[in-house]
């Protein structure tokens, strides 16, 4: 009995050890683990915002590079975009790169080289619910907004299953809590109904700047206007004048040798007000033309 528990204990251990071993051999053999891991040394580095939004998906974002953080960065935008990737790769690494951030949103564009290679609308589909479900389970109130696929030059032969994906995805986030899509192909299209070359590379696959451009407003509108995002607070450099006494200001305009002048920014101080009053009775508390918004301070002499 007790050799028949001890055989039971080392055959539980070496499968223990085999998959453990095949698990390692299947990170490293990913064709974009090293991708991969460059975003978990950086994450490791320089921890990401709190409440960012991620951007997750393939070459489109990959490509955008640091210029999309940049352009979305009221968000607290996070690029996580690798590679070719299909949503099978996205699926492989999101507990890697994805979860243990716990981000307040995702903007999702992935799905295209999946149907290039030859996966079908339906089964693309499937995919991504599979991704929705496994983010959900674990952070329910992540925010999911799906990019429609682009319909690019060199990929005409597949619109009729990139349409169908889309489609499936958009009347999906009809009834689905916390799922958003947005509808990018009119941004790109010309007077023909189909892709206009002018907005890709010279690869006519990949968005260019003016692509990109296109992309920007649609993309903020519905992170602005769609889900719970309650914006970023605006915050302006402390500095060291008079002004610097009063944290946010508070108490500043009861202060004896503080007045105050609505449109001070324009140089218009209205009829209340000459020069030569001005000269005389006030000094600045910084110097000329480092001013800026309205109420700006103004100390007597």
């Amino acid at each position: 009995m007790k050799y028949h528990l001890c055989y039971i204990f080392v055959l539980v251990v070496l499968v223990f050890v085999v998959r453990v071993v095949s698990s390692v051999a299947q990170e490293q053999n990913f064709q974009y683990e090293t991708e991969i891991a460059a975003y978990e040394k950086e994450s490791a580095e320089t921890p990401l915002p709190e409440n960012c939004t991620m951007f997750i998906g393939s070459s489109t974002w990959r490509l955008w590079g640091n210029q999309l953080e940049k352009d979305f960065a009221e968000f607290r935008a996070v690029n996580r975009g690798f590679g070719g990737s299909t949503i099978p790769d996205i699926l492989h690494v999101m507990h890697r790169i994805i979860t243990p951030h716990k981000p307040a949103r995702i903007v999702f564009f992935c799905g295209g080289n999946d149907i290039a290679r030859g996966a079908g609308s339906e089964e693309t589909f499937e995919n991504f619910k599979t991704f929705l479900a496994r983010l959900h389970a674990e952070l329910p109130n992540t925010e999911i907004f799906f990019v429609s696929v682009t319909d690019a030059p060199i990929r005409e032969r597949f619109s009729k299953q990139t349409l169908r994906y889309n489609a499936l995805v958009k009347e999906f986030s009809e009834k689905t809590p916390k799922l958003h899509y947005i509808d990018t192909f009119a941004t790109l299209v010309g007077e023909d109904g189909k892709a206009d070359e002018k907005y890709f590379q010279q690869d006519r696959l990949h968005l260019n700047r003016d692509g990109e451009k296109r992309w920007i407003p649609v993309i903020t509108d519905a992170l602005r206007n769609r889900g719970d995002f309650q914006g970023t607070e605006k915050t302006f450099p402390e500095g060291t004048g008079f002004a610097a006494r009063f944290k946010a200001d508070t108490g500043i305009a009861d202060h004896p040798d503080v007045i105050f002048s609505d449109n001070f920014e324009t140089g218009d101080l209205g009829a209340t007000w000459d020069s030569d009053t001005i000269a005389k009775t006030l000094s600045f508390s910084k110097p000329e033309n480092e001013f800026c918004g309205q109420g700006q301070q103004m100390r007597q002499k």
